[in-house]
């Protein structure tokens, strides 16, 4: 593993993407507590299919940790960053958000989202699967396999773009 670099914005690029297009009809979507965003690190060595020994790495936040919340700090405070960028980890950051069942913005590990939830059958971990799944699959490398938007320097919102992946496979 190569040491860290504390300029991680040097090493890869940090974008945000729909995670609409993850969950299966836009009513089980709405009571998911998804955040419509989430995050993800491509390393420049894994952007354009250039690297494949690209891996895959998903962060959860905490309980009042998402985008909702503390906006990209999680994110970008974290140390993942800083490591993924030099040892080729493209970095997955799904985000939830508070709800009615879920006031603080938890990852559902209670069953808030229903009877199955810690199941592959539940609306959280079904999604972050076809997330990687979706950032994994070898036609990742001719089509974008995100919708994407891409930060400024400050982490803001800026314009609807699209890039290409290529990883090798991730077991979930």
């Amino acid at each position: 593993m190569v040491e860290r670099n504390l300029d991680w914005k040097s090493t890869g690029t940090l974008s945000l993407f729909d995670q609409k297009e993850f969950v299966e009809s836009l009513y089980i979507f709405n009571t998911s507590a998804l955040d419509d965003l989430g995050y993800v690190f491509i390393p420049n060595n894994c952007q354009g299919g250039s690297s494949p020994s690209c891996r895959v790495h998903v962060a959860l936040h905490g309980c009042r940790q998402g985008r909702s919340y503390l906006d990209d700090t999680f994110v970008t405070d974290s140390g993942y960053l800083e490591w993924a960028g030099v040892n080729d980890i493209i970095v997955l950051f799904p985000q939830a958000k508070a709800n009615t069942a879920n006031p603080q913005g938890c990852w559902d590990w209670w069953g808030y989202t229903g009877a199955d939830y810690a199941s592959d059958l539940g609306v959280q971990p079904k999604a972050i699967k076809n997330m990687v799944d979706r950032l994994t699959t070898p036609s990742s490398q001719l089509s974008s396999p995100f919708s994407e938007y891409e930060l400024d320097p400050m982490g803001d919102l800026m314009s609807f773009f699209t890039v290409m992946f290529t990883l090798l496979k991730f077991f979930f």
